[in-house]
């Protein structure tokens, strides 16, 4: 799945549900993660990635958001801070 990406932040999957079958903790996915070769960091939230990507991103990336649930609001606050920091209405 995760073939030719450069990393991979994963946020902490979500606890409704859980009691129903067996989950893996957060470390765990980011273990399997790396044990294929591709570099990945756990977050607390959407807070966190937002600032390490903040950070890292040069504007020429492709970012995607892969979940089957709400990913802590990223899929708004990330497309608004990226177009605050990179898109053409941008102040410099």
């Amino acid at each position: 799945m995760f073939a030719s990406v450069a990393r991979v932040i994963v946020l902490p999957p979500p606890g409704h549900g859980a009691a129903g079958h067996d989950q893996l903790a957060q470390s765990d996915i980011v273990a399997r993660i790396r044990a294929a070769g591709v570099a990945a960091t756990g977050a607390a939230g959407a807070e966190e990635v937002l600032a390490d990507l903040g950070f890292s991103l040069a504007g020429d990336e492709v970012v995607l958001l892969l979940s089957s649930g709400p990913l802590d609001g990223l899929a708004r606050s990330l497309p608004a801070m990226l177009d605050e920091r990179f898109g053409e209405h941008r102040q410099i």
